[in-house]
């Protein structure tokens, strides 16, 4: 019948469009995931630098307390080392991006914490005139060198390691935004194309009959009772 031919057309152009609709939703949440993610990867960066700068600057007083003598050296390092301290327990929230990045972020805090034993055994040794030089011998002997190229080693792979995260975050919405045009395309093919058709086969079922209607009706109308009656459903 008619009505149930006309409810197939619409039923099927209905799927069409939600089909689109459902791609353009998917796009959408992959784009706003990525937005967070970005966000979050940014956040992470700026805490591991952040552990960082204030890794070198603990380094940078000590040794200039080594060097110098001056207490207020001192003073600097041992307020770094509080910041390390908050910066240390804010970077292993982050463990949980994927297991290399925990390798390098426990990797990154072992280093710290080595110098930071070090650190202290040369501050307690400068403590006495006797042992200044031994503290200064230590430092001498390239071990917390040694420490602070690697600690910035680890920093440079945890950058490589974001790169290569935000790199996957933009294939993602790229492969999703494709997803998104490639349905949207089909689907306005398959719109218009279905338009043609239904509007060609709608105009067949219905108003080619309607005219022949009409035509029988003002037939009668003006008295031609020879017409043949057809099927008008």
């Amino acid at each position: 019948s008619i009505p149930a031919k006309l409810m197939t057309c619409f039923a099927i152009m209905i799927a069409v469009i939600l089909m689109v609709a459902g791609a353009g939703i998917f796009a959408t949440m992959k784009v706003n995931s990525a937005n967070e993610q970005r966000e979050y990867l940014s956040e992470f960066e700026r805490d591991y630098r952040n552990l960082d700068r204030a890794y070198l600057i603990a380094r940078q007083e000590l040794v200039y307390f080594l060097t110098t003598g001056d207490r207020a050296g001192l003073t600097g390092y041992q307020n770094s080392l509080e910041e390390i301290d908050i910066r240390t327990d804010v970077l292993k929230t982050y463990e949980v991006i994927n297991p290399e990045v925990a390798a390098l972020i426990e990797e990154m805090d072992g280093a710290i914490d080595r110098w930071e034993e070090i650190a202290v055994q040369q501050a307690q040794l400068m403590r006495h005139y006797l042992t200044v030089n031994h503290a200064r011998a230590i430092e001498a002997s390239g071990e917390p060198r040694e420490l602070a190229d690697q600690v910035t080693m680890i920093a440079g792979e945890l950058s490589k390691n974001i790169d290569e995260l935000v790199l996957e975050v933009d294939a993602e919405v790229a492969n999703a935004m494709t997803i998104f045009q490639v349905t949207l395309g089909a689907g306005v093919i398959l719109l218009i194309a279905m338009a043609v058709l239904f509007g060609g086969t709608l105009s067949r079922m219905i108003a080619t009959p309607i005219r022949k209607m009409t035509e029988a009706m003002g037939n009668l109308a003006a008295g031609n009772l020879d017409i043949e009656t057809l099927d008008m459903k």
